[in-house]
């Protein structure tokens, strides 16, 4: 769980201006540009940028097992919307912007088994932001 949470948290400060291709957004579209390049898979379902993160850890896995998915999916939204709160202005303005084109960010994180989906929506991401 702590390496995806790192994962995320450095996508996420990694966003930058990039060129846009998918959603006719700017920003949007950059963010995700900006994710893929940076190695992250990442992709933009018409609602949400999505991140998908694989992770072989049979300690994970048997935790999501132990916990149940949707609390799983919960702890990590609760500790992804802690993080934004700590990042620098211009990510949070970056973040303020997806916020503000109605777009939210999905962490889709494949672990074994076992599928964790941890969904902020434009409302809480404009919030943590």
């Amino acid at each position: 769980m702590k390496k995806l949470m790192i994962f995320a948290f450095v996508m996420l400060v990694m966003a930058g201006v990039a060129r846009a291709k998918e959603s006719g957004n700017f920003y949007v579209d950059s963010f995700v540009q900006t994710l893929t390049e940076q190695g992250a898979k990442a992709d933009y379902d018409g609602q949400d940028v999505v991140l998908t993160v694989n992770d072989n850890d049979s300690q994970t896995e048997a935790s999501i097992k132990a916990v149940g998915p949707d609390a799983m999916a919960d702890m990590l939204k609760e500790q992804l919307v802690k993080n934004i709160a700590q990042f620098d202005g211009a990510t949070k303005q970056l973040l303020g912007e997806l916020a503000n084109a109605g777009c939210g960010i999905k962490i889709r994180y494949l672990c074994g088994g076992q599928n964790v989906v941890a969904r902020i929506s434009p409302d809480e991401l404009r919030a943590a932001v």
